[in-house]
């Protein structure tokens, strides 16, 4: 598995993602054959200006919970706040 726990993630005005993981196609472009799984990001501060805050794509057994999310002022004026987003399945 894999875990990000606990961080503070402090971008003060950009536009950066903060925790992005997606899964890409093996050279046989077969999704069966690759996936990411038992992801835990749990307990995070992140403060930046990236609608990407956590964005999780073609995972299975993703666990996202107690994490807090605050726009920066970049996020403010640019109408980018960060959110949460996770979906499995195969990648496009």
């Amino acid at each position: 598995g894999f875990v990000v726990k606990d961080n503070i993630f402090f971008q003060q005005d950009d536009y950066t993602q903060t925790i992005f993981g997606r899964l890409a196609l093996n050279a046989n472009q077969d999704p069966a054959q690759v996936s990411l799984q038992n992801f835990e990001i749990s307990g995070n501060l992140i403060y930046n200006g990236h609608t990407h805050g956590i964005a999780l794509s073609g995972v299975d057994g993703a666990k996202v919970f107690d994490n807090t999310l605050i726009p920066n002022q970049y996020a403010l004026a640019n109408n980018t706040m960060p959110n949460i987003s996770v979906s499995g399945g195969a990648p496009t």
